[in-house]
């Protein structure tokens, strides 16, 4: 089994990518390699797999857990080289004369937020609590008590008070009674 794919030496690789064998980690390289449209089958065979069978061997690579952990610090390892470039690329589109404002305006925000100006959001929220006066009432006996407050202070004098009456009857009019 001999690889057609450069394996980074081991002082380069991560945890990741140093826990898998040889073959595994030329697997890895090789779907790095490939590029946006990864054929499984065709990494396997570029990474040194013999033909025999290699659709379902490149299926069970690729979803192995320890090569998609692999994959992905691979992935951030290669594109962590690359950011000055990709830095100097947004650099040279906010600049460029020939670069539309849509795009201009896009890449200004992007290149802000990477630096950590990131924008302010503002959000307005209303909301609105709908009591019926009992509910009031008890809501601010509630607090009343949790702050110490005599309720009856800050209610006033609006409750039904018990008190004691006579009915009076007459067959006179009200006038004559007072």
């Amino acid at each position: 089994m001999v690889a057609l794919v450069r394996v980074p030496p081991e002082g380069k690789l991560g945890p990741a990518m140093l826990k898998l064998p040889p073959t595994h980690r030329a697997f890895v390289c090789a779907l790095m390699e490939l590029g946006p449209d990864p054929n499984f089958a065709r990494a396997a065979l570029v990474a040194g797999y013999d033909h025999t069978d290699v659709k379902s061997k490149a299926t069970r690579l690729a979803h192995d857990q320890d090569i998609q952990a692999a994959i992905q610090e691979e992935t951030i390892r290669r594109i962590g080289s690359h950011l000055p470039m990709a830095t100097a690329v947004m650099i040279d589109l906010l600049t460029a004369a020939e670069t539309g404002a849509e795009l201009r305006f896009k890449v200004a925000n992007r290149l802000l937020a990477l630096g950590g100006i990131n924008p302010v959001i503002e959000q307005k929220i209303t909301v609105t609590h709908t009591l019926t006066e009992e509910e009031k009432v008890k809501r601010i006996e509630q607090l009343a008590k949790q702050l110490n407050l005599d309720p009856k202070q800050l209610l006033g004098h609006n409750k039904v008070m018990d008190a004691e009456f006579v009915e009076v009857t007459s067959t006179l009019g009200l006038e004559d009674v007072l």
